[in-house]
């Protein structure tokens, strides 16, 4: 919960979100960064969107008048340009090819909008430690880890 946390202010740090300002969180799991961002900026539009249902069910009795949708990150059931930004907070791990959701993205990214992502990185000794493990005699832990990057993957 600590990570979660800090990642989140992180994240809206970077992002400076503004009243009125359409957001997505993409991967929202929970849907603790959507419930901090209308905490902070109670007239944004944010929406969520996750491809796991019981992730999303808490999202919803966490943030109840916030649209959230279940979809994969690599098919946005969104029209072009419709976010002026795109947050992802520890999502890309879970992905086995990162490049088609940062596609999506940019698609439905308004001009001048922004994306803030934030993720594990195997550049930490740990995270690498972790991020093995996970793919390997931890499976059963998460079975829907994919991997983290490094930092110059990510870039």
């Amino acid at each position: 919960s600590a990570y979660v946390a800090r990642s989140t202010e992180w994240a809206l740090d970077t992002l400076a979100p503004a009243p009125g300002h359409r957001v997505l969180d993409l991967g929202c799991g929970t849907g603790h960064l959507l419930a901090r961002l209308r905490e902070l900026i109670p007239t944004a539009h944010a929406c969520g969107l996750d491809i796991t249902r019981r992730m999303l069910d808490v999202a919803r009795r966490r943030n109840p008048d916030v649209p959230l949708v279940q979809a994969s990150g690599t098919r946005l059931p969104f029209a072009e340009a419709q976010f002026d930004a795109v947050v992802s907070t520890s999502a890309l791990h879970y992905l086995s090819d990162p490049l088609p959701a940062m596609r999506e993205m940019h698609r439905v990214l308004a001009p001048g909008g922004t994306v803030v992502i934030t993720d594990w990185c195997r550049d930490d000794w740990r995270v690498c430690l972790l991020d093995f493990g996970l793919r390997t005699v931890l499976r059963p832990l998460d079975r829907a880890h994919a991997r983290a990057l490094r930092s110059h993957e990510l870039k």
